[in-house]
């Protein structure tokens, strides 16, 4: 069982918009309660409906990722943290663990700002 630590919580507290790597994680492992998921985090059912209907050929990961970049770029709440909040929420701690570990790398990585 995933417990919450720091990285998970500062994951959660994060108000950044979600970028490609974070979104085609989430599409590849959100797994069977996907539909649920999406919707809990704002997506209407009648958007899954049509992303599903139009595109019956694509792997359902693709249409997973096609429906978070919708979400992404159409939703005040689209922010990692709260997508991070509301997987976790819905189950998908070891994704959210997964999540909070590229976050943390991230941050690492980041340049430090040189003070003048």
């Amino acid at each position: 069982m995933v417990e919450k630590d720091n990285d998970i919580v500062s994951l959660m507290e994060c108000t950044s918009k979600p970028t490609r790597k974070y979104l085609l994680h989430t599409a590849a492992y959100t797994g069977r309660t996907w539909r649920r998921t999406f919707v809990n985090i704002g997506i209407d059912e009648q958007i899954i409906e049509n992303y599903l209907y139009e595109n019956p050929r694509e792997p359902i990961r693709e249409i997973r990722y096609q429906i978070l970049l919708d979400w992404l770029r159409n939703s005040e709440n689209a922010t990692l943290g709260y997508l991070s909040a509301n997987l976790w929420e819905n189950g998908h701690r070891q994704l959210v663990n997964e999540l909070a570990s590229m976050y943390r790398e991230e941050r690492l990585n980041e340049e430090p700002e040189l003070e003048l």
